[in-house]
């Protein structure tokens, strides 16, 4: 099978045709961009030099005044230099330069990195604003040393964020907490909600609850009738009234 080539022409055509200022920032970051991964290639999207791999993963566009580049899953990427401002729409993320100096070729190939690594995962973007939580320190200091469960981390939504948090926060001893930390590492590490594992048990306690109610022998519909006529051939039980009238009619025939 022929390899399609990781370079657009119509990428050069676009670059060219860009105002002086832009040319060079947009060649520097379509340098970085496509040195991020060897099986990344280049398309135009929306009129805009886009970078692809399982999906859409970043777009640089020339402006007037400057410069920008796009993460269409922006608002998931850890950014520790804080250098990704909001987008066009909820999910995306952006940077913006005015000069060449400013393209820091390893910042950004280590964005597009966590971005192809949403793509291959399938993380969707998110259709609604992402809300932050606030991480303690060491489980901060943890997400350093393995950027992957950051990477998980991050991709949760909120609510499973605080849940991890607060089972930390809520740890009453150093020794607790800390154990807490390198367990909740561990299960990002597999992508795992921090009450997976409790969720398989109460499947099966409801699986099993279903059984035994599917189990349980049903009367048969003869039976269910001839109960029913049971009940219906009982006397009808007297009223006060009728005992007093029975009672008169006794008291009359004695006399």
């Amino acid at each position: 099978m022929r390899r399609m080539p990781r370079k657009d022409p119509r990428v050069d055509a676009y670059i060219a045709q860009a105002p002086d200022f832009a040319q060079p920032i947009l060649k520097k970051i379509r340098t970085a961009v496509l040195a991020a991964d060897k099986t990344a290639q280049e398309d135009i999207k929306w009129g805009a030099p886009t970078l692809m791999k399982d999906g859409l993963v970043c777009s640089f566009v020339g402006f007037q005044k400057h410069v920008a580049l796009w993460f269409h899953k922006g608002a998931l990427l850890s950014d520790p230099d804080e250098i990704l401002i909001p987008g066009k729409t909820i999910a995306m993320r952006a940077i913006q330069f005015t000069d060449a100096r400013q393209v820091n070729a390893s910042q950004l190939q280590r964005l597009v990195r966590q971005a192809i690594e949403l793509n291959t995962s399938g993380v969707p973007a998110p259709k609604r604003a992402v809300r932050s939580v606030a991480v303690p320190k060491d489980l901060s200091t943890a997400f350093t040393r393995v950027p992957r469960a950051k990477r998980s981390f991050d991709a949760l939504a909120p609510s499973h964020r605080r849940e991890y948090v607060q089972w930390i926060t809520e740890a009453k001893r150093d020794e607790t907490r800390q154990r807490r930390v390198e367990q909740a590492i561990e299960k990002l590490q597999k992508g795992e909600r921090r009450s997976e594992k409790y969720l398989a048990p109460r499947k099966q306690a409801s699986t099993a609850k279903n059984a035994k109610a599917k189990a349980k022998p049903k009367k048969s519909k003869s039976a269910a009738t001839k109960a029913s006529k049971t009940r219906a051939q009982r006397p009808a039980k007297a009223t006060p009234a009728a005992i007093r009238k029975r009672r008169a009619a006794k008291k009359r025939s004695r006399n």
